[in-house]
């Protein structure tokens, strides 16, 4: 009710919102529909209301969570206790991205050269977090498709499809949709700015 959210991408699979709450503002008593991941883009203190239940804690960014399903009934808000804004992303399942799971593993994200970290996985998705340090590369692989990226950090990246390379600037919270990639296309992307570029894929299971 109090805090407006941007809307910074949808398809027919996920719709994904930005929140950024500053110091001593309240969300306003609302309900979830379930099926979201929150993925925190900085660090904070927020505090938890359900009803006369009170929970605080330090969020760090790139932390995530899932959220069940509230009913209004529940008297749910949350509010920034802290003293620097708090901003973060809701990645909300749509119904098409609801059908039977599958098992997870063709749809973990590999890279020849840099390791992986799997921070979160439930039935509907598996979230793996990468840093790539400056002038490291991936490695040429193959994407499963149906993933959402989001990068956590500020940094220059250059994607290579063969002899095709496209070089930008990505933003801290900036996001995207990868479609599926054979070997066959050469692909690979790599940090080619000053800094260390981290980011997250999330896998869907469909």
């Amino acid at each position: 009710p109090n805090i407006p959210t941007e809307v910074i991408f949808e398809n027919d699979r996920v719709l994904v919102q930005k929140v950024v709450l500053q110091p001593g503002e309240w969300e306003g008593i609302h309900s979830h529909s379930g099926n979201q991941l929150s993925i925190n883009l900085t660090d904070g203190q927020l505090t938890v209301r359900y009803g006369d239940q009170e929970t605080t804690a330090v969020s760090l960014a790139g932390s995530l969570g899932w959220q069940r399903a509230v009913d209004l009934s529940e008297r749910h808000e949350s509010g920034n206790t802290g003293d620097t804004p708090f901003e973060f992303l809701w990645v909300n399942l749509k119904r098409s991205a609801l059908g039977r799971a599958q098992g997870d593993t063709e749809h973990r994200q590999h890279y020849p050269n840099i390791p992986t970290e799997v921070i979160f996985e439930n039935n509907r998705m598996l979230v793996q977090r990468y840093v790539v340090q400056r002038g490291e590369w991936e490695g040429i692989h193959p994407h499963s498709g149906n993933q959402l990226y989001v990068h956590l950090s500020h940094a220059q990246w250059t994607v290579r499809y063969g002899d095709q390379e496209t070089t930008s600037v990505s933003p801290a919270g900036s996001v995207g949709w990868q479609r599926a990639v054979d070997l066959s296309e050469e692909h690979e992307s790599g940090n080619t700015g000053e800094t260390p570029l981290e980011f997250l894929w999330v896998n869907l299971k469909q």
